[in-house]
C-alpha cells in the first residue's frame, strides 16, 4: 500500500516544515513517510491527515484510478 502524503501535501501547498510544525512530527520522519520508505502508524496518519485538513482516504493510494 502507497501513501499519498506528499502529493496531498502539496495539493494543499503545505510545506513539509509547516507540516512538521502542525504535527510534532519530525521533517525527516515526514520525508520517509512521503517516499514511502516507512510506513506509518494509524494514529501518525491521523495526525497528518487532520494537520492538512485532509481525510484518511485521501492519503492511500487508490487502485481504481
Amino acid at each position: 500500500m502507497k501513501l499519498l502524503i506528499g502529493e496531498v501535501r502539496t495539493k494543499k501547498k503545505v510545506s513539509i516544515r509547516e507540516l512538521s510544525k502542525r504535527t510534532g512530527i519530525a521533517r525527516s520522519a515526514l520525508s520517509r513517510y512521503e517516499n514511502n520508505q516507512r510506513f506509518p502508524k494509524m494514529d501518525v496518519i491521523e495526525t497528518i491527515a487532520a494537520a492538512l485538513g485532509a481525510h484518511i482516504e485521501e492519503l492511500y493510494e487508490s487502485e481504481h484510478k
